[in-house]
């Protein structure tokens, strides 16, 4: 389901086909065959497979398989141009090895490999990806869910070039599910859903500094988890 906002309010929502193979999670969105529309990914972490489902707002106008990762413990944790070529490319961790690579995509087909700097312990895990400095590179926001301490990778395409640290977050029930520009100040701000109260709430940032938050409505099922954030109505 999508649900359309204004800021945080939403004024509608619209169903996208179903898919009833519980192994398949959405893991991410972005544009990947250049059409202008926001397509949804997909990863199976029973089998490995990955496919992109092309969108047109909210409905499904074709599909296609990406090549497989059969590590299941390797997960998608983001989207974004992080070599600056105008395509939509996949950040893997491995959370129990503490290894991240980044996927070069041309489309659905990988055209390149990079490692980044690996990041030990599980408890850490990529929550976001965005521009958090306006220097035009694709930055990683980082979660710990252990410690509740938040931090940014500032990037430069696959380097790191430095770290800084966000408020932190002590009730681990919060969990980081989307970055996007909510009050549209060109900043880069966060979305966060309580997996306790089913409550969410976004952080209105300059940079990595929050000066504002407010809460979105409640969604009290917690089988709904929020997936992928992009403008589905272009």
């Amino acid at each position: 389901m999508i649900w359309y906002m204004n800021g945080i309010t939403k004024f509608d929502t619209e169903y996208i086909e179903s898919h009833a193979d519980l192994n398949w999670r959405i893991v991410g969105t972005g544009d990947f065959n250049r059409d202008g529309k926001v397509d949804t990914l997909w990863r199976n972490y029973t089998t490995g497979q990955n496919l992109v489902w092309y969108m047109d707002g909210t409905i499904q106008t074709g599909f296609e398989y990406l090549l497989n990762q059969p590590d299941v413990n390797c997960q998608i944790a983001g989207t974004g141009d992080f070599n600056g070529d105008g395509n939509v490319d996949i950040l893997w961790r491995n959370p129990l090895e503490g290894r991240n690579q980044a996927w070069y995509m041309d489309g659905v087909n990988v055209k390149g490999y990079q490692g980044l700097q690996s990041l030990t312990g599980i408890q850490w895990r990529a929550a976001g990806i965005g521009d958090f400095n306006d220097d035009s590179h694709v930055d990683i926001l980082w979660r710990n869910y252990s410690t509740g301490g938040n931090e940014v990778w500032y990037m430069n395409g696959a380097s790191r070039i430095s770290t800084a640290a966000v408020l932190e977050m002590s009730d681990l029930n919060w969990q980081i599910v989307g970055t996007g520009d909510f009050n549209r100040d060109g900043e880069l701000d966060i979305l966060w859903r309580n997996y306790s109260d089913g409550t969410n709430m976004v952080w209105y940032m300059n940079g990595i500094t929050r000066t504002a938050y407010e809460y979105i409505e409640t969604r009290s099922d917690l089988n709904w988890r929020i997936s992928g954030n992009g403008d589905y109505q272009n």
